[in-house]
C-alpha cells in the first residue's frame, strides 16, 4: 500500500499536480531515475529470461545440477554461452531448500579472464559469498527466488544494483527464473547483467522525454494547484488538530493505572496500552490490532497469567458482556497468585472494552484488615478487662462482652449507640453502681475531659468487689474506658501490706516493724531520759521438732509459742517474730531490772509448758538473751548485738534461763571472732595436726587401729583443744575444709604403717548437710592410695535425726565400698532402735560419760551390759571410750566388749608409738 491509497482519486490527481507544479524540474531528474530504473529491469528481465530458457533447453540431465551432481558437459556449455553474451557474467543454480549447488563468476575488471567457480553443493548463500560489498539483501535471495514464483512476470523476479566495480559492475542486474520439471519444481536460475552501457543509453532517451513532459504538466496544472495548496493549508490544520487529539489519546491510555483492551464483535483486538500487557506479561506484538481474544487467552495461560475458569464459564462471561450495556466488575486470582478485577461495558454499534486493574495490593490490604479486625474481635472477646469505646456525644461506639458481664448487663441492652446515662441507669437497677448518682459520675467524666488527663480510679461496688476504671481520651471528644475487677488484686494488696508488717503465722509484728517499734522506743527513751529492754527469745531444741514431727507441727507450736509471749507481756511491752524460732520483745519502758528478772521467768515458765497438738505432747524451752537501752549510739543494731550475746551465753549455760548482757559477754565474743578468723588460715599456716590414740581389741590385747584427733596449735595461744574450735568451725562452715584435711592426712599417714591397722576418722553432722561426704572419700581415698577396708568413719547419732534417708542412702554406699562406719558417743544423743535397724554401720562405741562410773555405778553398769549384748545380738562389734583404770579394763572384758581405747592404753599422740605389751593387758 503506498501514501497515496489512503487519498480519494481526485484528491490523489491534485496532490501529484501540486508536485509536479512545485518541484518539475526535481521531477524531471527524479522520473528521469525512476523510468530510467524500470526500463532498465525490462531490459535485464527479457535478456535473461531468454538465455536462462536458453540454458534450460542446451543443458541434459538439469535435475542433475539441483540435485548437487553436475556434469563436465553442464559447465562446457554454461561457458560457452557466457562467451557468447558479453553482458551476463554469472550463473547461480539454487535447490529447492536454498543452497547454491552451482555457481559460475565471469565477470572480471579489464586484463582478467572469465572463470567457473568449483561446485558448490548445499552451499547456503551468505553475506560473503560475492566479495566483500556488503549486498546481504542480494546475498540471501535463494529462498526468496523460490517463493516468489507466483508474484510479477510468471514467478520471475528482477533485481537492479549498484556494485563497487571489482566483484560486481558498477551497475547489474540480477534475475531469478524457477525451473520445474513434470510440476515438481528443480530449484532456480540466478543470472547476473552488467547494465552499465545500457544505463547510460537509456538515460539520455529518457531525459529528453521527460523534459518535453514536464513543461506540459507545470502549464496544464498550475492553476489547480493554486487551487489545492489553499484547500491542503486548512487540510493540514484539520490533520494536526487530528494528531494532537491522537497523541492526547495514546498518552492518557499509556498513563492508566488500568489495562485497557477494546475488542470487536469477533473478539478480535482494537486497540490496547502498555498497562494491559503488562498485566498479563504480554509483548506488544502479540496485542496487534485483529489479534483474536481466543489467541491472548492462550498466551496468557503459557505465561502462567490466566485465570482458572473453565470454557462454558468463559463463554457465558462473553455471552454475558454481549448482552449487557455494563458488566458487573468481577475479582479473578490469577495463577501466579496476583488478583485482577475485570469490568466490561458494551459500546455502542459493536464490540466493546474491558478494563483490568491489578488489585493485589488492595485484595491483600484489604485481608490484613480482616485479619486485623478478626484479631481484634479475639481480642476483645478474651480479654479479662471490659472495654467500651464512648464518642464525644457520650454514645457506645464498641464495647465487649466483658464490659456487660462486669456489671451484669445483658449484651443486648449495651449496642452501638447506647448512651452513658443508659448504661448507668441499667448499672443502678442490678446494683452494680458505686458512685453517689449518675450525675456525679458523668459530671466526673467532664472534668476529666476538660483537664485533658488520662484518668484511673477504682469504684467499690455495693455488691463488694472493686473495679478499677482506665480512661484514655481521644482526639474527637471520646474515651476508650476499660474496666476491670480487681477484687482478688485489692485483697492480695490488702494482704501484703499487712505482710509487710505482721508475720504470716503468729500474726505478730514481723522483723520489719518489730526493727521499727525498737527504733521508737530508742528514740523516745532518749527524748525521756527513762530506760527501756530489749528480749532476745529462742527456742531450745525447736530444730529436732521440726526434723522429727515435721514442719506442720512445727508451725503449730510456733503458734502456740507466739500466743504464751504476748500472754506473758504487759501493755509496756510488745513482741515480734523475727525469723524461725527467733522472738522478740520490745519493753518500751521500765522502773527496775527486778522487773526484767519477772518477765524473764514468766516467759520460761509459759514457754517450758507442754504444748499439745494433736496427739503429741511436745515440751520445749526457750533461752533469753536481755539487754538494757536505750544504747548511747541510739543505734537500734547494737541493742541486739547485745541481747543475742546474752542469748548465746544463756544457751552455753543449758538453756532454759534468760542471761542480761555484760560488757564480758562482748569480749569473748571478740574472742570467738578473732579464733574464727585465725582457724581460717590455720590450714594454710600448718596449725592443725594430728593425734593418734591406739583401739585395742580385748580378746587379745593387740592395737587393731587407731583414731584420728584433731588439735590445734595456735602461734600465740599454743594448744587449742577441740572443743574450743570444733564447734566453731560448725557454725562458721569451716568444718567441711577441716573434716577433709584431717581424712587425707589420716589416710596419707596410715598408709604407712606396716602393720595395716585400720585408722578411725571422725565426721561431723554438719559435713553432711554441705557437703558431698560419698564423693570426698573417694577423692581422698583415690589420691592417697589407702584401701577403703582400712578406713573407718566415725558418726554420732543426731546426723541421723537431721535428713534420714539421704543419710541411710550415703552410709550404704560407703559401706559398699568397704568402708566401716561407727556410730560415735552412742547412748548420749538421740538413740532410737528404729535407727539401728535401718541404717548400715559396722561398730557402736560406749561414750565416756558410762565409762566412768561403770564400776560405781550398778544402773550405769547395767546400761553398759545392755550396750554390749545389743551390739553382740546385731553382730556388731562394740567399742567402749575412755577407758583409764584397770577395773575399767577387766569388766568390760568381763562384760564381753569387744574393743577398748583410753588413757589406759596409751594417750593420742602425733605419731603411733608402742603400748602396752599384749600379755600386760591379759594380766590386767
Amino acid at each position: 500500500m503506498t501514501i497515496f491509497s489512503i487519498f480519494s482519486r481526485a484528491d490523489r490527481v491534485k496532490t501529484l499536480a501540486l508536485i509536479l507544479s512545485l518541484t518539475s524540474i526535481g521531477a524531471v531528474a527524479f522520473s528521469l531515475d525512476t523510468i530510467t530504473n524500470r526500463l532498465l529491469k525490462r531490459d535485464a528481465y527479457a535478456v535473461g529470461m531468454h538465455w536462462a530458457e536458453d540454458i534450460e533447453a542446451n543443458l541434459v540431465n538439469l535435475d542433475k545440477i539441483f540435485a548437487g551432481k553436475p556434469e563436465q558437459s553442464h559447465s562446457s556449455e554454461i561457458l560457452r554461452q557466457l562467451s557468447s553474451i558479453g553482458r551476463i557474467y554469472r550463473y547461480i543454480f539454487i535447490d529447492p531448500t536454498g543452497k547454491i549447488v552451482f555457481d559460475t563468476s565471469t565477470y572480471r575488471p579489464t586484463g582478467q579472464n572469465a572463470h567457473v567457480l568449483p561446485k558448490t553443493s548445499g552451499r547456503e548463500l551468505s553475506s560473503n559469498h560475492h566479495g566483500s560489498n556488503g549486498n546481504h539483501q542480494e546475498n540471501n535471495t535463494g529462498h526468496a527466488a523460490l517463493r516468489s514464483s507466483s508474484n510479477e512476470n510468471g514467478g520471475h523476479s528482477v533485481t537492479l544494483k549498484i556494485g563497487d566495480g571489482t566483484t560486481h559492475p558498477k551497475l547489474y542486474a540480477y534475475v531469478d527464473h524457477p525451473v520445474s520439471k513434470d510440476g515438481q519444481t528443480l530449484g532456480t536460475i540466478k543470472l547476473y547483467l552488467d547494465q552499465t552501457e545500457t544505463q547510460a543509453l537509456m538515460s539520455d532517451i529518457v531525459f529528453a522525454f521527460l523534459a518535453v513532459l514536464s513543461g506540459m504538466l507545470i502549464f496544464s496544472f498550475g492553476a489547480p494547484v493554486f487551487l489545492h495548496m489553499r484547500n491542503g493549508a486548512k487540510e493540514k490544520r484539520a490533520r494536526h488538530a487530528f494528531q494532537q487529539q491522537q497523541s492526547r489519546l495514546d498518552t492518557a491510555l499509556s498513563v492508566m493505572h488500568q489495562g485497557l483492551c477494546m475488542f470487536d464483535d469477533d473478539g478480535r483486538i482494537i486497540l490496547s496500552n502498555d498497562r494491559f500487557a503488562t498485566i498479563y506479561n504480554l509483548r506488544p506484538e502479540q496485542l496487534r490490532p485483529g489479534t483474536k481474544l481466543d489467541e491472548i487467552v492462550d498466551i496468557r495461560i503459557e505465561n502462567g497469567c490466566h485465570v482458572g475458569i473453565n470454557a462454558a464459564e468463559y463463554r457465558q462471561i462473553i455471552s454475558d458482556i454481549k448482552s449487557k450495556p455494563i458488566y458487573t466488575p468481577r475479582t479473578y486470582q490469577l495463577n501466579d497468585g496476583r488478583y485482577v478485577e475485570i469490568c466490561d461495558l458494551r459500546l455502542e454499534g459493536s464490540g466493546w472494552f474491558t478494563i483490568h486493574e491489578d488489585i493485589t495490593e488492595r485484595v491483600v490490604s484489604k485481608n490484613e484488615l480482616t485479619h486485623r479486625n478478626e484479631r481484634l474481635d479475639a481480642a476483645l472477646r478474651t480479654m479479662i478487662q471490659g472495654l467500651c469505646m464512648f464518642d464525644a456525644d457520650e454514645k457506645i461506639v464498641v464495647s465487649n462482652d466483658q464490659y456487660a458481664e462486669i456489671y451484669g448487663i445483658s449484651p443486648d441492652q449495651i449496642q452501638p449507640g447506647t448512651s452513658l446515662q443508659e448504661i448507668l441507669e441499667l448499672r443502678i437497677q442490678n446494683g452494680t453502681f458505686g458512685g453517689a448518682s449518675t450525675e456525679d459520675y458523668r459530671l466526673e467524666r467532664a472534668e476529666q475531659a476538660r483537664s485533658q488527663k488520662t484518668g484511673c480510679k477504682i469504684h467499690h461496688l455495693k455488691d463488694g468487689r472493686y473495679i478499677e476504671i482506665r480512661d484514655h481520651l481521644m482526639a474527637n471528644g471520646g474515651w476508650l474506658s476499660i474496666h476491670e475487677d480487681v477484687t482478688e488484686r485489692h485483697k492480695s494488696e490488702k494482704k501484703i501490706k499487712y505482710l509487710a508488717n505482721f508475720d504470716a503465722l503468729t500474726g505478730l509484728p514481723n522483723r520489719t516493724q518489730i526493727q521499727d517499734k525498737l527504733k521508737a522506743s530508742i528514740r523516745r527513751s532518749l527524748k525521756d531520759r527513762t530506760k527501756m529492754a530489749l528480749l532476745y527469745i529462742d527456742l531450745d531444741g525447736f530444730k529436732e521438732i521440726n526434723d522429727t514431727l515435721g514442719h506442720p507441727v512445727g508451725d503449730r507450736v510456733l503458734l502456740e509459742v507466739g500466743t504464751r509471749i504476748t500472754q506473758s507481756l504487759s501493755k509496756m511491752a510488745v513482741a515480734g517474730r523475727l525469723s524461725g524460732d527467733e522472738f522478740i520483745v520490745v519493753v518500751k519502758e521500765f522502773d527496775d531490772q527486778n522487773d526484767l528478772k519477772l518477765l524473764g521467768d514468766k516467759i520460761c515458765s509459759a514457754l517450758s509448758a507442754p504444748i499439745q497438738v494433736d496427739h503429741d505432747v511436745i515440751e520445749i524451752s526457750a533461752s533469753i538473751g536481755i539487754s538494757v537501752g536505750p544504747p548511747e549510739s541510739g543505734d537500734a543494731e547494737t541493742l541486739v548485738q547485745f541481747s543475742d550475746l546474752a542469748l548465746y551465753q544463756a544457751k552455753a549455760d543449758g538453756g532454759n534461763s534468760y542471761r542480761f548482757f555484760e560488757d564480758s559477754m562482748y569480749a569473748r565474743a571478740k574472742e570467738r571472732q578473732q579464733m574464727a578468723s585465725d582457724l581460717r588460715s590455720a590450714i594454710t599456716k600448718g596449725e592443725l595436726l594430728l593425734h593418734y590414740q591406739p583401739q585395742i581389741d580385748l580378746p587379745s590385747g593387740k592395737i587393731n587401729g587407731y583414731e584420728a584427733l584433731v588439735r590445734w596449735q595456735h602461734s600465740t595461744l599454743g594448744m587449742i583443744s577441740p572443743l574450743q574450735f570444733i564447734g566453731l568451725a560448725e557454725e562458721t562452715g569451716q568444718i567441711n575444709q577441716i573434716g577433709e584435711w584431717v581424712l587425707r592426712t589420716a589416710c596419707e599417714y596410715a598408709i604407712q604403717w606396716p602393720n595395716r591397722e585400720k585408722i578411725s576418722v571422725n565426721l561431723s553432722p554438719v559435713q553432711f548437710k554441705r557437703q558431698n561426704i560419698v564423693e570426698m572419700v573417694k577423692k581422698v581415698l583415690q589420691e592417697t592410695g589407702l584401701e577403703a577396708e582400712r578406713l573407718e568413719l566415725e558418726i554420732t547419732e543426731s546426723v541421723l535425726i537431721q535428713n534420714p534417708d539421704s543419710v541411710v542412702a550415703e552410709l550404704q554406699t560407703l559401706t559398699d565400698m568397704g568402708i566401716s562406719i561407727a556410730i560415735d558417743d552412742f547412748g548420749t544423743g538421740f538413740s532410737s532402735l528404729s535407727y539401728l535397724a535401718t541404717i548400715p554401720f559396722n561398730k557402736i562405741k560406749i561414750d565416756k560419760s558410762f565409762i566412768d562410773d561403770i564400776c560405781t555405778d550398778s544402773e550405769i553398769t547395767a546400761i553398759v551390759a545392755m550396750i554390749i549384748g545389743l551390739g553382740n545380738s546385731l553382730g556388731k562389734i562394740v567399742t567402749a571410750e575412755g577407758i583409764e583404770t584397770p577395773s575399767q579394763h577387766q569388766m568390760l572384758r568381763a562384760a564381753g566388749c569387744d574393743q577398748a581405747q583410753g588413757y589406759f592404753y596409751g594417750k593420742p599422740l602425733p605419731e603411733v608409738l608402742e603400748v602396752k605389751q599384749p600379755e600386760v593387758l591379759l594380766r590386767a
